[in-house]
């Protein structure tokens, strides 16, 4: 449609959710419109990953804990035995490990990591239809948290953090672990705050 338009002499605008060029697709279309001789702009994007980790100050680096970060898609599940070792290096270093359209493979995914003897309690938080007004949170540990999946009903598209610290910053602060209802989650933090002082 975007090659038609152009062609046509028109200016076309494609919006794309996230980041375009994050698991996007979108060095495929600015390919296929530089082959027909069509100028294209990108205009930079934030993808899910980072909006996740922004809105629920979830600390995918911080200084003198974690110097690297992965991002990954849900074919993890089917890595080769070098890739995953890969993955597993990071992790055990305690960098994480952001992984998007995982939710097919997770379970796969979580016996993998957990045949390999990481530590149980790792962190992990899901986070479904990032920044949408029914966004939902969801946090455990490695070794609980597929029952945690069975038993919530997570729409995708679903961004997965996976990490020695990949933990919500208000579940840090909280007794429990579990789901955040992200609709009071400012009410929340802040009366939260008002206790703590």
């Amino acid at each position: 449609m975007m090659i038609g338009y152009a062609l046509e002499g028109k200016y076309c605008v494609r919006l794309k959710a996230g980041d375009p060029f994050v698991f996007g697709r979108g060095v495929e279309e600015v390919r296929a419109l530089m082959e027909k001789g069509i100028e294209a702009e990108v205009i930079p994007g934030i993808t899910a990953g980072l909006a996740a980790a922004n809105m629920l100050q979830i600390p995918v680096t911080e200084r003198n804990r974690t110097s690297s970060l992965l991002f990954c898609t849900g074919h993890t599940a089917s890595y080769s035995f070098e890739q995953f070792q890969g993955v597993l290096a990071l992790l055990r270093e305690g960098s994480p490990v952001v992984m998007y359209m995982g939710m097919k493979n997770f379970e796969t995914i979580v016996n993998r990591l957990l045949d390999a003897r990481l530590p149980v309690s790792l962190q992990v938080s899901i986070v479904s239809k990032v920044s949408l007004c029914d966004q939902k949170v969801i946090t455990g540990m490695l070794e609980t948290i597929g029952d945690v999946i069975r038993e919530q009903d997570i729409e995708t598209p679903a961004v997965f953090f996976i990490g020695e610290h990949t933990l919500p910053v208000k579940e840090l602060f909280s007794t429990s672990a579990g789901i955040l209802n992200t609709s009071e989650q400012k009410e929340d933090n802040e009366e939260m705050y008002r206790q703590e002082l």
